[in-house]
């Protein structure tokens, strides 16, 4: 929803990305994930679902990005450093659950060899 003017937004395409974590945890990488990731979502929220799938996030990470149209979903394996292939499923998961579009107009988005890998094998 558009807080400024209450208009709900109903995108039409769904960009999914990969990030070990969300915000500075880590640094580097994360950090501009988060950075270019909200700044997507601030600038096209009435056309793109911006979606980041993370190895961890808490509830603070998820409301700070949720404030830029940024949907954060952590598959809560905080124990892992770096994402890996064999966590697809479960990201495929859920996303399913949360409802994010999978198909032909989804454009997939990873970082480098490991979430660019993940990325790629997700479409």
């Amino acid at each position: 929803m558009d807080v400024a003017s209450g208009i709900k937004a109903n995108p039409s395409r769904t960009l999914i990305a990969f990030a070990g974590y969300w915000g500075s945890k880590l640094g580097g990488i994360n950090s501009f994930n988060s950075d270019f990731l909200s700044a997507l979502g601030v600038a096209f929220y009435r056309d793109i679902r911006v979606t980041c799938v993370v190895l961890d996030a808490d509830a603070k990470d998820v409301a700070k990005a949720a404030k830029n149209h940024v949907e954060v979903l952590t598959l809560q394996r905080g124990e892992r450093r770096e994402f890996d292939q064999t966590l697809l499923p479960f990201a495929i998961d859920i996303l399913e659950k949360a409802g994010c579009p999978l198909g032909a107009d989804t454009i997939w988005l990873g970082h480098d060899r490991i979430t660019g890998a993940i990325a790629v094998k997700a479409a």
